[in-house]
C-alpha cells in the first residue's frame, strides 16, 4: 500500500514530481515485475526455468520445459468460484431493473470473470468507472490491468483512497519517435491527464487535461487486501522444482543419443567406425574384442517419487485440489464436501474480497444514479435497495439430497424464500418467487373460469321449441 501526503494542500492533489516518483518507486517497480511474472506463469511460460542459463558445454542438452501448473491452479479456483453467474437481489424490484440494465450494458458477467481471474492470479484487480464521450449519460466500467494502475492512500490511521494513477505507453508502430507516455489521475471529482514523449514518465510531463468528473468519490474499486497474494504465489518455487525435474529427465533421455561407443580388446580406425555405423555391420578383428555403448543408468523410480511429491505439495500448500486425482472419483455430495473443506477456505477468502469490491461498485453506481453523497444515509432511507450478493460453487451437485433437505425444511415450516435459496439449482430466488405467485394466479383464474362455466346455464337454444302446455283431456 502506497501512502502519501499531497504537495498541493489547496485541492488535495499530487504534484507532477510526486506522480513521477510513485511510478518509478522501487515498490511499484517490484509490483509490476511480480505482475508480469505471474502473467507468464499463468500462460505456462514460467520465467525461472526459461531464463535458466545454458551449460558451458553446448554439446549437452539444455531443455527448458515449463509446466503450466499455475494456470491449472488458477483456472480450477476461478471456475469453482465464478463459473456460475453471481446472483444480485434486492427487495426493490424496480431498483434491481435499473442495476441489471447497467450490468447488461457493461457485460457484467464477462467483467466478473475478468475481475475474479485477476484477483486469483495476482491477488488484486481494479475496476474503473467512467462516462464515455458521445454516449450520453451511459455509465461504463472497465477492468484495468494491474501493471497499469496504482492506488494511492492518505496517511490516516485507517487509510482512505486518495486517488488512483493509471499509467501506460502508446506505441507508434510506424514511427517509434512518436511514442507517448500517458498518466491519468482520478481524484474525488477531479480528473487530470499528463503526457510526455518517450517512455520515461519524468517530472517534465505536461498537464493536458484538468477537468471535473461526475463522481462523488474516486471512481475506482480496488479488489484486494493488503497482502495481494495470488493463489499460486506461495508455491511458485515448488512449480519451479517440477519444471526442473522434468527438464532434467528429458536432458538425460537425450543424453542416451550421445552415449559413447566403447571398443575393448582391439583397435579400430575412425573411418571403420563411420562405415560400421552407416552399414550397421560390425566385424571385429579379434574374437575377444567387444563393441558396446557406455550408458548411464537413471533411477526413474526415485525421480518419479520426487516429482509426485512436488506435485502433491503444490496442491497441499496452495489449497487447490487436483480434481483429476483418483481421490475425487465417484464421490457422493457429502463426501466431496469434506474433501473440499481446505479449498472452500481458500475460496471463501477470495469470495469475501470480491463481494466487498462488488458492494463498493454498487455504491458508486448509486452515487451517480441517485446522486448520493453518503451511502449509509442512502441505505438507511432505502433499506429495500440493499443488494445481497450470492455466489454458488461449481461442483457436482447431489440434487436428490438437496431436494430431500428442502422437503424437510418445508415440513418444519421454513419459508419458501429460504428453501429456494437453499436449492442450488435455483439461480434467481426473486424471479422464482414471482413465477410461483404468477402460476398460482393463473391456476386460480382457470379454476374460477371453469367453475363459472359449470354453474352458468347459458342462453337457450334458438332452434329449441318452447315447452308445450299440457292438454286437458277431460
Amino acid at each position: 500500500m502506497i501512502q502519501i501526503k499531497p504537495d498541493n494542500t489547496e485541492d488535495g492533489t499530487l504534484s507532477v514530481k510526486q506522480i513521477a516518483y510513485i511510478i518509478k518507486n522501487q515498490a511499484v517497480t517490484a509490483y509490476r515485475t511480480k505482475y508480469v511474472d505471474n502473467e507468464a506463469y499463468f500462460a505456462g511460460n514460467n520465467p525461472t526455468i526459461l531464463k535458466k542459463a545454458a551449460p558451458e558445454n553446448d554439446k549437452f542438452p539444455n531443455n527448458k520445459i515449463p509446466v503450466p501448473y499455475a494456470r491449472k491452479l488458477s483456472l480450477t479456483t476461478s471456475n469453482y468460484l465464478f463459473n456460475k453467474p453471481v446472483n444480485y437481489n434486492a427487495d426493490d424490484l424496480e431498483y434491481m431493473k435499473i442495476i441489471k440494465k447497467i450490468f447488461f450494458i457493461n457485460d457484467n458477467v464477462g467483467k466478473v470473470n475478468e475481475l475474479g481471474l485477476d484477483l486469483i492470479v495476482h491477488g488484486v484487480s481494479y475496476k474503473l468507472f467512467y462516462f464515455p464521450e458521445g454516449e450520453g449519460s451511459t455509465l461504463k466500467y472497465v477492468v484495468i490491468p494491474g501493471n497499469q494502475m496504482m492506488p494511492i492512500y492518505d496517511l490516516q490511521i485507517e487509510p482512505k483512497l486518495l486517488c488512483v494513477i493509471r499509467y501506460y505507453t502508446i506505441n507508434d508502430i510506424v514511427d517509434s519517435s512518436q511514442t507517448e507516455s500517458k498518466v491519468e489521475v482520478y481524484y474525488n471529482k477531479i480528473f487530470r491527464e499528463y503526457t510526455e514523449k518517450g517512455t520515461t514518465f519524468s517530472e517534465s510531463m505536461s498537464l493536458t487535461t484538468d477537468s471535473m468528473h461526475l463522481f462523488n468519490q474516486v471512481p475506482c474499486v480496488v479488489y484486494g487486501d493488503k497482502y495481494q497474494i495470488g493463489v499460486f504465489d506461495s508455491v511458485k518455487k515448488i512449480i519451479d522444482g517440477i519444471d526442473t525435474m522434468i527438464s532434467m529427465d528429458l536432458n538425460e533421455v537425450e543424453k542416451f543419443a550421445l552415449a559413447y561407443l566403447v571398443l575393448t580388446g582391439a583397435s579400430i580406425r575412425k573411418e571403420d567406425v563411420d562405415e560400421i555405423i552407416e552399414n550397421k555391420l560390425l566385424q571385429l578383428p579379434d574374437a575377444d574384442a567387444t563393441f558396446q555403448y557406455l550408458t548411464k543408468q537413471i533411477n526413474d523410480t526415485f525421480n518419479g517419487n520426487v516429482l509426485a511429491f512436488l506435485v502433491s505439495e503444490v496442491h497441499k500448500q496452495s489449497g487447490v485440489p487436483d480434481f483429476a486425482s483418483k481421490d475425487f472419483a465417484a464421490e457422493s455430495g457429502i463426501a466431496l464436501q469434506y474433501k473440499l473443506m481446505g479449498f472452500e477456505n481458500l475460496a471463501a477468502s477470495v469470495e469475501f474480497i470480491f463481494k466487498k469490491g462488488e458492494q463498493e461498485s454498487i455504491d458508486i453506481i448509486n452515487s451517480v444514479t441517485y446522486n448520493t453523497t453518503n451511502k449509509y444515509d442512502f441505505y438507511e432511507k432505502n433499506p429495500d435497495k440493499i443488494i445481497t450478493i450470492d455466489m454458488a460453487r461449481n461442483i457436482p451437485e447431489d440434487t436428490q439430497s438437496n431436494i430431500n433437505q428442502a422437503k424437510g425444511m418445508k415440513e418444519i415450516g421454513v419459508s419458501t424464500e429460504t428453501i429456494l435459496n437453499h436449492l442450488t439449482m435455483i439461480d434467481d430466488t426473486k424471479t422464482e418467487l414471482e413465477n410461483i405467485v404468477k402460476e398460482k394466479d393463473e391456476n386460480m383464474a382457470r379454476f374460477e373460469s371453469s367453475l363459472m362455466e359449470e354453474t352458468d346455464p347459458g342462453d337457450p337454444d334458438e332452434n329449441e321449441e318452447p315447452p308445450q302446455e299440457p292438454v286437458n283431456t277431460k
